[in-house]
């Protein structure tokens, strides 16, 4: 069961749409809905199971795994009683904030469009990237060298995995956090790893 449903869809909206390069105009044309509807997606707004099962069809994805992530865990269940679930190995840590990243791998059962295109997995530690990415979220990660501007990074900082947001600026990029506590990192020599492709929120992992 999605632990908020709103926050979980509207960031795997964000997620599709990054990743596919939709704008709202073209999503809404795959999913059939007036484009305004996307933009109130975007706001915390969740559609109807019918037009959730069309968004999961325009984009080739579980219509099973998308009503989960609008929180129609009961519509899931009777579409998918047998849903696959597969194992992954999580590789440790990945740093939102302070800290010493946990990097002992553990093992730990998912669904499989979870898991599905991801290169590895990682668990956030920390709070700098909240709301998006929380404290003690599972992360399905893809390497990538396309990097996109105010998008999501994991990147490679003295050993340890971060999450940040990658901000071009005048004088070069920064890794930006989402909690604006936390100050912009210049990007260096750090070593960008892959980018989040998928979220979830998971308990005693």
């Amino acid at each position: 069961m999605v632990d908020d449903p709103t926050l979980t869809f509207r960031q795997e909206i964000s997620r599709a749409m990054a990743q596919y390069g939709l704008s709202q105009r073209k999503l809404a044309m795959l999913a059939k809905v007036n484009h305004s509807y996307v933009s109130s997606w975007m706001l915390g707004q969740i559609p109807s199971p019918e037009v959730i099962v069309r968004i999961a069809a325009a984009l080739k994805e579980s219509p099973v795994q998308w009503l989960r992530f609008a929180g129609y865990d009961q519509l899931a269940d009777l579409a998918a009683p047998q849903e696959d679930f597969q194992e992954i190995t999580v590789l440790g840590g990945i740093l939102a904030g302070a800290g010493e990243p946990d990097r002992e791998p553990v093992v730990t059962t998912v669904p499989a469009a979870f898991s599905r295109d991801a290169d590895f997995f990682l668990k956030i530690q920390g709070k700098s990237m909240e709301p998006d990415y929380p404290h003690g979220a599972l992360v399905a990660v893809k390497k990538t060298d396309r990097i996109l501007n105010e998008h999501p990074v994991v990147v490679e900082i003295d050993g340890a995995s971060m999450v940040k947001i990658w901000h071009d600026t005048p004088v070069g990029p920064v890794l930006r956090s989402l909690n604006q506590h936390f100050p912009d990192i210049p990007l260096g020599d750090h070593l960008v790893i892959g980018v989040p492709i998928r979220l979830m929120f998971v308990r005693d992992l």
